[in-house]
């Protein structure tokens, strides 16, 4: 959280607020928020948890977007699988995304796109009905 802060100072965002919460009950007001971005964090949470929340807490109109790793890159898979099982023992949610998860975005976020960035990532942006 420290590197956080220390980030959006350097950036001159220092009336930004850092806060450390359960992604898949946010301790947000409904239509708080004209945006939210995250970075590597939806595939450790479950999606019908979190995109209801996303959702919850974006204004009318509020956009997202996701920077995450793909289920189908087979250098990806074939290090998390070593990561996992030969290196560390795993706690909790890794499930990568894959692209017929749109579906489940779409019941909640009117335009849903997922953009492949690098051969490791997608960037997903979508939009509050």
């Amino acid at each position: 959280m420290e590197l956080v802060r220390k980030r959006l100072d350097y950036n001159g965002l220092s009336n930004a607020e850092v806060q450390a919460a359960d992604g898949e009950v946010l301790p947000y007001e409904n239509e708080e928020f004209d945006y939210v971005f995250g970075n590597a964090i939806l595939h450790h949470l479950q999606l019908d948890k979190c995109l209801p929340e996303i959702a919850r807490v974006l204004k009318p109109g509020g956009r997202a977007a996701f920077c995450e790793p793909l289920r189908h890159n087979p250098v990806i898979n074939l290090l998390r699988y070593a990561r996992h099982h030969l290196f560390s023992t795993h706690v909790g949610t890794d499930q990568p995304l894959k692209f017929s998860d749109a579906v489940l975005f779409e019941r909640y976020f009117k335009r849903v796109k997922f953009k492949e960035s690098s051969f490791f990532k997608t960037i997903l942006f979508t939009t509050k009905q």
